[in-house]
């Protein structure tokens, strides 16, 4: 995943406090199925955005959109299985687009994440 994001440097560590891309993708793979099932053309964007967040001319922080196109069209699967969309990833805590923030919007801009191709980590600057 997150080979195909449309930046190449990122800051580490995360929000999550993740120091180096072995912890990142550790974490980011507990969500392979769901990427897998394809429950939301923005979930691969989503996840990457969040777990390895860009850096330099682009801003850092995820917006709410890109957290609720991602999350909203996996909830029916999650709770197929039993499962809730985690804490940790609650879009209610991000910026929302037009608040006097820029925040990372992604495919929904321009509507091109439907259909694409991730794969694991790009060679990325990491600059601390």
């Amino acid at each position: 995943m997150c080979g195909k994001m449309p930046y190449s440097s990122t800051s580490l560590p995360n929000t999550f406090g993740h120091e180096t891309q072995e912890e990142i993708g550790l974490e980011i793979h507990q969500f392979w199925p769901l990427v897998e099932m394809q429950c939301s053309p923005f979930l691969e964007e989503f996840l990457c955005s969040v777990y390895i967040p860009p850096c330099g001319h682009i801003s850092s922080t995820t917006c709410k959109e890109l957290c609720e196109s991602a999350r909203d069209g996996c909830q029916s699967l999650l709770k197929q299985f039993g499962f809730v969309w985690p804490g940790a990833l609650a879009c209610e805590s991000l910026p929302s687009l037009g608040e006097d923030t820029t925040c990372f919007l992604g495919g929904l801009q321009d509507g091109t994440s439907s259909g694409r191709t991730f794969t694991l980590f790009p060679k990325m600057t990491n600059r601390s």
